[in-house]
């Protein structure tokens, strides 16, 4: 009976025993891995839903976002429209206008020309060219140094084109050295960059 009795107590302490031990080592193989991924995956539903109600608020701030859209592209254009008419184009024609006086060159006039338009495709999102023409009274050496004048101003102005016609001779200009230049009347067409500030 005692060799019963130890095969019994065997199977009450070791069978358990090794159960237990077969159970950690499954735990650990197993179920460790399985709980730093549950935790894993709930951090990332967290922060997903952290992500979602900051979403859904930024969609409640706006009432109606199509419309909100489109008011601020009409209000893009007005800009536009009154930036270039209004704001800008005065300031040009002044830049234009106070070299050519520096100079002593008589101004005909000073207009942007409206039927030059460069393909918007071109150009970067918010910037457009516009295309002035100034009309002087003149001689070549006064001619020369407004171009000259004209590049320094802090708009950056390029001469897209030039012609000259010669006046009468009553209409003498002076240079800087008071000989007598023929009277010329030059048509420049200018062109500079404006970029739309929002």
């Amino acid at each position: 009976m005692p060799k019963n009795t130890r095969s019994n107590i065997s199977y009450v302490f070791v069978f358990p025993a090794l159960v237990v031990f077969v159970l950690v080592c499954v735990y650990i193989g197993l179920g460790l891995p399985a709980a730093r991924y549950v935790d894993r995956a709930r951090a990332e539903l967290k922060n997903k839903q952290e992500t979602l109600l900051e979403s859904q608020e930024l969609i409640r701030g706006l009432p109606d976002p199509r419309k909100a859209i489109q008011v601020m592209e009409e209000k893009v254009r007005e800009f536009k429209d009154m930036g270039l008419s209004k704001k800008q184009l005065p300031r040009l024609i002044q830049l234009l206008g106070k070299s050519a006086v520096e100079l002593n060159i008589n101004v005909i006039s000073i207009r942007q020309r409206d039927d030059m338009r460069p393909s918007e495709n071109s150009l970067p999102a918010g910037v457009s060219k516009v295309y002035m023409e100034v009309v002087l009274n003149c001689g070549y050496q006064p001619l020369a140094e407004y171009i000259k004048a004209v590049g320094e101003l802090p708009a950056a102005f390029s001469l897209e084109s030039l012609s000259v016609d010669k006046k009468n001779d009553e209409h003498r200009g002076f240079g800087k050295n008071d000989i007598p230049e023929p009277g010329i009347q030059a048509t420049l067409l200018l062109s500079t960059y404006m970029v739309w500030e929002l």
